[in-house]
């Protein structure tokens, strides 16, 4: 059973506002838990976590475009539940109103780490935070505390704030995988570690699963003390999808196009194409083709998603924009599957210019 003492809680100043809740909630293992989180690899960090926790959980993956529908339909049902937590996605002002009036806000936490969200952090039921977190667990693996955090590391401090992390039987694998997972979405997996494979080594995995097998299949990891991040059946998949990545990139090299483009009378020098998987890959073979460039964007269909060539250009301005979010280096907004290549210049308000 759950044994909290509350008294020895003074690591991590930032989670002190949930500390009253915590302690009324009396969690235990088989309390009933709902996560809503996002549908990517950042996203199910938190779920391997308290899947490796608590038995009784239901996770739900959750895209840009149905976040806020959801969470808010999991404050009307969180009377069903011990707890709801929320990881990697956030809501919209009105909707963050309508939580905080309701009873059941008392079941509710809120984690995440995008700047835009930084507003939900006046609600008691919310701890967003972008930049570095004084004594997060991450710092060890770093040189000095830098690092950025992600919902996985957020989850993981706070899991250890208030006692729980001890109830995972591999610690040290849980923690391995919570600052890899960390690093590759805060995207310091390039910018601190020089780009190591195995970031997106574990990326490239995440997606061959899909985010539901991966949640179950790493929360059994981390609950066996001789378990590895990747083992020898995962290595040969890698193997096999790195070969398919490599034939898939190459046949997308022609259809890069540069263009420059103005928006509010200030102009960037970009690289684009239209591509609805192995973006990540993508990009860094872009930035490669077009180091002198100052934007990537990659069009999916579904949203734009752009990123920095140069690491002074914030994109996450551009995004906020129009209409989304994400990080400085890392971020994009939602677009109607219709829009092609000619309404581009109307899609992102500014104009473009082939080169």
């Amino acid at each position: 059973m759950f044994e909290l003492n509350f008294e020895e809680l003074d690591m991590l100043s930032p989670f002190e506002k949930f500390k009253d809740k915590i302690e009324k909630s009396n969690l235990k293992p088989d309390s009933k838990i709902l996560l809503l989180t996002h549908n990517d690899l950042d996203g199910s960090g938190p779920a391997v976590l308290l899947k490796s926790i608590f038995s009784k959980i239901e996770i739900i993956h959750c895209s840009n475009n149905s976040m806020d529908r959801e969470i808010m339909k999991s404050i009307y049902a969180a009377n069903k539940y011990n707890a709801v937590f929320v990881t990697d996605i956030s809501c919209s002002r009105e909707t963050a109103e309508k939580i905080n009036d309701h009873y059941n806000r008392k079941k509710f936490y809120l984690l995440d780490h995008h700047r835009t969200a930084e507003f939900l952090n006046e609600y008691d039921w919310a701890f967003v935070q972008s930049d570095h977190i004084k004594d997060t667990f991450i710092d060890e693996y770093y040189k000095e505390p830098i690092g950025k955090p992600s919902a996985t590391s957020i989850i993981f401090d706070f899991l250890k704030y208030f006692g729980f992390s001890k109830y995972i039987k591999n610690f040290s694998l849980a923690k391995e995988l919570s600052f890899m997972i960390s690093a590759y979405d805060s995207w310091d997996w390039a910018n601190v570690f020089d780009k190591d494979p195995k970031f997106m080594e574990l990326n490239t995995i995440f997606w061959i699963y899909q985010p539901e097998v991966f949640d179950n299949i790493f929360s059994k990891k981390i609950s066996d003390e001789d378990a590895k991040i990747l083992d020898k059946r995962e290595n040969f998949m890698l193997m096999l999808e790195m070969d398919r990545i490599k034939n898939y990139i190459n046949s997308k090299k022609e259809s890069f196009k540069k263009c420059v483009l103005t928006i509010n009378d200030v102009s960037y020098k970009a690289i684009y194409c239209f591509a609805d998987t192995h973006i990540s890959e993508l990009f860094e073979e872009m930035k490669a083709s077009f180091s002198d460039g100052d934007i990537a964007i990659i069009n999916t269909g579904s949203k734009l998603s752009l990123r920095s060539i140069k690491n002074n250009i914030n994109v996450e301005k551009l995004a906020k924009k129009l209409g989304g979010g994400g990080h400085i280096n890392a971020s994009g907004f939602p677009i109607s599957s219709e829009l092609q290549k000619e309404y581009m210049e109307e899609l992102l308000k500014g104009t473009i210019s082939l080169i």
